[in-house]
C-alpha cells in the first residue's frame, strides 16, 4: 500500500545470506494462531503493534478490512506459521 519494497528480512533472505556464507541452519514451521474478540478497536490495536510506525501511513478503513476473511461469530481467528532458523555454534 505504500509503495515501497519490505522494511525487514524475509526467511528467503535470511537464509541467503546463511548459504552465501556457509552456515549451516535447520529450519523449522511454527504454527500458531491469533484469535481476538472482533471489534473496529481490536483491529486497530493488532494493526498498531503488527505495523509499528508504518501504521499511521496506511489507509485504517482499508487495513481492517484484511481482517474481513477471518472473521466468524464475533471472533477473527488466523492459522498461521513462520519459518524459524537454527544455527547451532
Amino acid at each position: 500500500m505504500l509503495g515501497c519494497s519490505v522494511p525487514y528480512h524475509t526467511a528467503e533472505s535470511v537464509a541467503a545470506v546463511f548459504d552465501t556464507h556457509g552456515i549451516p541452519a535447520t529450519t523449522h514451521i511454527v504454527s500458531y494462531r491469533l484469535a481476538f474478540p472482533d471489534s473496529s478497536e481490536n483491529r486497530s490495536r493488532i494493526l498498531r503493534f503488527l505495523l509499528g510506525d508504518y501504521y499511521p501511513l496506511l489507509p485504517e478503513d482499508e487495513l481492517r478490512s484484511l481482517f474481513d476473511p477471518y472473521a466468524a461469530a464475533g471472533s477473527i481467528t488466523i492459522d498461521t506459521v513462520q519459518q524459524h532458523f537454527v544455527v547451532t555454534a
